[in-house]
């Protein structure tokens, strides 16, 4: 069989506009390319050329190529998560190989992204995502042995990133300690919080 760069040397060509050559010559895009085959000088095919055309097609993106989108709290607004495309080691960059758009993404409930290839990339592909109706709630725990009397209730669905105001001891008695206020954690060690999620507050005795 005839050896490369002894008999004969290749060089390529691209013949559409999406086909682009790397820093060595060879084809890098998906496209169409002209290939031609030339005898070398030294060589029993002196003279000779061969020419012909190939295409390199695009990868089809597949489902698990996208990276889950977490739930998204409501916001009123348009919700537009980013969307991660990891092909091997390598992650797609977005309106180079994919475009992405999105769809019933401002009230609470599933949103749809549609994921389209581009480029070196065809295909599409459908993720979704909840979107949480973005209320929460804060409860009120005793947090310790042989306390009586009655939690404070707070029955109120506040918004994420709304401020909470803290409510009082309510009925809450415990023999030999005396009641400190409340705190995100059962030790007392917690900071004050804007709420992002289904809060408890602890009873801190002292």
């Amino acid at each position: 069989s005839l050896v490369k760069d002894t008999d004969y040397t290749v060089s390529y060509k691209p013949a559409g506009t999406s086909a682009q050559l790397d820093k060595d010559g060879k084809p890098l895009n998906a496209g169409t390319y002209t290939v031609t085959v030339t005898g070398k000088t030294d060589s029993a095919y002196v003279g000779k050329t061969a020419v012909t055309t190939f295409v390199i097609t695009p990868k089809t993106l597949t489902d698990d190529m996208v990276k889950g989108i977490n739930n998204q709290p409501y916001t009123g607004d348009a919700i537009t998560p980013q969307v991660t495309i990891e092909d091997g080691d390598s992650t797609l960059v977005k309106d180079i190989d994919y475009t992405v758009s999105y769809s019933e993404n401002v009230g609470p409930g599933q949103a749809v992204v549609t994921i389209i290839g581009i480029g070196n990339y065809t295909g599409v592909v459908t993720k979704t995502f909840e979107i949480t109706d973005g209320r929460f709630t804060v409860n009120y725990d005793r947090n310790g042995e042989n306390v009586t009397g009655t939690v404070p209730e707070d029955n109120t669905a506040y918004q994420s990133g709304a401020t909470v105001t803290v409510l009082g001891q309510g009925t809450l008695k415990r023999d030999g300690y005396t009641f400190s206020g409340w705190n995100t954690q059962a030790d007392g060690k917690g900071e004050t919080f804007t709420i992002d999620g289904n809060t408890t507050l602890y009873a801190v005795w002292t």
